[in-house]
């Protein structure tokens, strides 16, 4: 096999080893782990196009070839794990609120107008997702790599939002020649967002991912939440909720506006 013949079978096997985490549980294992699984999908795919007397050519059957490995590997990893924890099987505690730097839950704008329940009454709980970053390690023979799930809502506890999430942590490792995968639902958190501490929120995304940019106004108020950078948290939420997630961010803005200046 040449030099260039490798870069393409690693590359093969990366697209297929995202795809085939995509299919069986809603994301990729990483760079490491996309590249171990491909790889192996790749020989186990070929194996079995061969034992079934089925040939595919060009770019796009390598990759079929290798994808169909994949998932016949992760198929066959859960069934000989069937003590791995799946979503949400963990019993859920009840959640606890922290407010950070937050001592009262009136928000007052500065000509003394009260944000009342009333101005977010009726509003339903926005679904969203969050991004954390997955984890990769290597050593010798040894694979191990982590991806993060992060779902959760962002909903109105009286005058002020309430971000809720829960990280749903997936494991798997490549030990020589054993394959281990396991799925643990962390603890429920939630944030208590101060709207005299948000300078305000942005629709992001168009059609393709849209999601809220919610900017506080110092790098304290979202410590801890996932995917927080330089206080900023960016929401994603499916489409079918645009209208809803447009409504969450014109009234926060109103509520936010005696606080803060114009975002630009």
């Amino acid at each position: 096999m040449t030099g260039n013949q490798l870069i393409w079978f690693l590359l093969i096997g990366l697209i297929a080893g995202w795809l085939a985490g995509k299919i069986m549980r809603g994301s990729g294992f990483g760079l490491v782990g996309d590249l171990v699984v491909g790889v192996l999908g790749a020989f186990l795919g070929a194996w079995l196009f061969g034992l079934l007397g089925l040939t595919a050519w060009g770019l796009l059957g390598s990759i079929l070839v290798a994808l169909v490995g994949a998932l016949v590997l992760l198929w066959v990893i859960r069934l000989l794990k069937p003590g791995t924890a799946v979503y949400g099987a963990s019993p859920k505690p009840a959640v606890t609120l922290r407010v950070t730097g937050h001592e009262s839950r009136d928000c007052t704008s500065r000509d003394s107008r009260p944000v009342t329940r009333d101005y977010f009454a009726g509003m339903p709980p926005l679904p969203i997702t969050l991004r954390m970053p997955g984890q990769d390690h290597s050593s010798g023979d040894f694979w191990s790599w982590s991806s993060f799930k992060v779902a959760g809502f962002l909903r109105f506890d009286g005058p002020e939002p309430v971000l809720e999430w829960e990280i749903t942590a997936s494991t798997s490792e490549v030990d020589g020649f054993e394959v281990r995968e396991d799925v643990e639902a962390l603890p429920p958190e939630a944030l208590a967002i101060p709207l005299d501490r948000v300078r305000g929120v942005l629709m992001k995304g168009r059609w393709w991912r849209p999601y809220l940019k919610v900017m506080a106004r110092d790098l304290t108020v979202f410590q801890g939440v996932p995917g927080e950078r330089h206080g900023v948290v960016r929401l994603y939420f499916a489409r079918a909720y645009r209208p809803l997630a447009q409504d969450f961010a014109d009234r926060i803005n109103t509520a936010v506006a005696p606080f803060t200046t114009p975002v630009p």
